[in-house]
């Protein structure tokens, strides 16, 4: 029996330098420990019905480990929305990686806090994620994960779920950067974000020169800085084209410029609530209006 009526989602990759932070609307991130382990093992008989199968046994190399040093506790539904808890996971997960720290892990989750699953055998633990990372990327922040880093996901944290609930496009551009670094593949990469940054501005003809365009306006006040934003965004595409109609490998700058760049977009888009539209990207493009304003768009680096 589930005993403490939430989810608890379990992160891999920093620990805090607090005890606990409320995020806001029943969200609750805290420093936790657990070791999740898969060593991959072969066996040489079949098992019978079951049964474990009989030895002997042999290590093979594989397997993942992970330190569950956070967690954070959720709601199981948000009110003013029909999303599932797997998307409501997802969403927290892809935010976290968007705004605090891009390479972070989530390998499990659980029906009650990690602190108390030694003590509870009937709570359940589900694997979340252990792929590889192909294309590692890692936040602008060094050293030790403080509460001021989550100042942005406690602030927005609501209307960002509101509007990724409301605007397909805009999640889809949260979930092809979250699972990026998953992607063997850099023209597939490439080609993904793209996808995402083309569906978020509903470009459908000219549309290296439109999607330019329209990322500039949406980004960048009238001016040099503008147009300098369009001829890298321009020079950016055609590593798209060629990626997606050649099947380029594209290089890892570029890959991770148009990572960026969709993270820009993001951000500005879930702190303003200001959705691309034709209209609005006439007004912006033509100096009609000034486009809005993005505080928190440090960029993300790689490995390297």
């Amino acid at each position: 029996m589930n005993t403490c009526a939430k989810r608890y989602l379990g992160l891999s990759g920093f620990v805090p330098d607090f005890e606990e932070l409320d995020l806001g609307g029943g969200f609750k991130i805290r420093r936790t420990y657990a070791h999740l382990m898969a060593h991959a093992m072969m066996a040489f008989a079949r098992a019978s019905a079951g049964a474990h199968h009989p030895a002997p046994w042999r290590a093979v190399p594989g397997g993942f480990t992970f330190d569950v040093d956070a967690e954070v506790e959720m709601p199981m539904e948000i009110d003013g929305t029909d999303l599932k808890q797997d998307d409501i996971t997802q969403i927290l997960i892809g935010l976290i990686r968007l705004t605090v720290l891009p390479q972070i892990v989530a390998p499990a989750v659980a029906s009650c806090s990690f602190s108390l699953l030694k003590d509870q055998p009937e709570e359940k633990v589900q694997l979340l994620e252990s792929l590889p990372k192909f294309f590692p990327i890692f936040s602008p922040y060094n050293g030790a994960i403080t509460v001021d880093q989550f100042e942005w996901i406690k602030h927005h944290l609501r209307n960002a779920i509101l509007l990724l609930n409301k605007h397909g496009a805009v999640r889809l551009g949260l979930d092809a950067l979250s699972g990026v670094q998953h992607i063997q593949s850099s023209a597939l990469s490439i080609v993904s974000l793209w996808a995402a940054l083309e569906s978020i501005f509903s470009v459908d003809s000219e549309i290296s020169f439109r999607v330019s365009a329209s990322i500039a306006a949406y980004l960048e006040p009238t001016g040099e800085q503008r147009l300098a934003l369009f001829s890298a965004v321009k020079k950016l595409y055609s590593t798209r084209c060629k990626a997606a109609h050649a099947g380029k490998a594209c290089d890892v700058n570029d890959l991770l410029a148009t990572a960026n760049l969709l993270r820009r977009v993001l951000v500005t888009i879930l702190e303003s609530g200001v959705i691309p539209t034709k209209t609005n990207m006439e007004r912006y493009l033509f100096g009609a209006d000034s486009p809005p304003i993005c505080e928190n768009a440090d960029a993300v680096k790689t490995a390297s």
